[in-house]
């Protein structure tokens, strides 16, 4: 489908089909009633959108098929189990949930790195007006040569932002920005594995995608679908690198007959994390298996979200004691040089 829906409209649709397919309505008249609120608020090529959905889902196919590419991993495979399973409003819940729940953890790494942010351009600034503007005519005073202790640290960082290694190092930031944001959901080599235990953001990536993940394959079960084929469906329509952490467990399932904690650990890779699969291996056999590990998995979204902002905090409080520090070598470069030069204007 070459359309593409934002989250704002998916987020309202979510809303609107849990609360209706619950009280008994329909997914192609919850469909239709949609189609029909947004041409009553004149959004019109939204509702051409979901006027096209609602002709697929009424010619057979599933709502996750119909949504089309908008969709990201996770939902895909939230939805589609919920789907399958009898329990879509459910999947759309967990979706929400999941969704609300990343975004407040994004929203707060985001603010962590706002005021170092703000410092480390700060201090670009000055560090390039020291060493475009500053500097030169210092050195027409004072030869570059009789500059020593701070004030040629200070030089020295200067030049650092005036000369190629500064393009160079921003540009090999976004570089490693960009790729990382590709390779999150893709990178699937074996090396991603160490990546994913000891390398932000690789570890909250893990830690995130595994519980939501866990919630899913919860929600499944609670519906009555067995756990390999739970997995299955999951494997089908998860994204590259959940792919690959999700085959080794259906593996110990099926093939090996262990249970849902003992296939986790024989996988190796620690998924969806050792805190949650010791939890795991604390209710196998229970007949509410499901509802416990559900609530497990709440908990322990908290304590992920308490942890990560733990980790928000100490990146920012990092950032800001390096940047303080650098303005402090500016200071004290700044007495140097003027030592430097009444020394010489004084010899003169």
């Amino acid at each position: 489908m070459a359309f593409t829906i934002s989250w704002g409209l998916r987020k309202q649709f979510y809303q609107q089909v849990s609360s209706q397919l619950d009280n008994g309505l329909t997914i192609t008249a919850v469909l239709g009633d949609f189609r029909a609120r947004l041409l009553r608020r004149k959004r019109t090529k939204a509702a051409e959108r979901f006027d096209a959905i609602h002709r697929r889902v009424a010619d057979g196919d599933m709502l996750t098929t119909s949504l089309g590419s908008s969709l990201s991993a996770l939902e895909r495979s939230v939805l589609s189990s919920g789907e399958q399973a009898g329990a879509l409003s459910r999947s759309m819940r967990l979706v929400l949930e999941v969704r609300a729940m990343t975004d407040r953890l994004t929203n707060q790494l985001r603010s962590s790195f706002f005021a170092p942010s703000v410092y480390l351009v700060s201090l670009y600034v000055v560090l390039y007006i020291i060493g475009d503007y500053i500097v030169p005519q210092f050195t027409a005073a004072v030869p570059i040569e009789k500059w020593t202790g701070w004030a040629y640290v200070m030089y020295q960082m200067g030049q650092l932002a005036v000369g190629w290694a500064m393009p160079l190092l921003f540009g090999s930031l976004m570089l490693a920005i960009g790729w990382t944001i590709w390779a999150l959901p893709r990178w699937t080599h074996p090396s991603r594995a160490f990546f994913d235990r000891h390398i932000f953001p690789f570890t909250v990536y893990r830690e995130v995608q595994g519980f939501a993940w866990l919630l899913s394959f919860v929600a499944l079960l609670r519906a009555g679908v067995p756990d390999t084929v739970a997995l299955k469906g999951q494997i089908a329509s998860a994204s590259p690198w959940l792919a690959t952490r999700l085959r080794p467990i259906l593996t110990g399932l099926e093939i090996h007959g262990l249970d849902m904690a003992a296939a986790m650990r024989r996988s190796g890779l620690q998924f969806p994390s050792l805190d949650l699969i010791d939890e795991i291996g604390a209710y196998v056999g229970f007949e509410n298996f499901a509802e416990k590990i559900e609530a497990v998995s709440r908990e322990y979204a908290q304590t992920l979200e308490r942890k990560l902002l733990f980790k928000g905090a100490l990146i920012s409080a990092i950032f800001s004691a390096v940047t303080f520090f650098a303005f402090v070598v500016l200071q004290l470069g700044a007495n140097a040089i003027s030592s430097i030069l009444t020394t010489s204007m004084g010899a003169a």
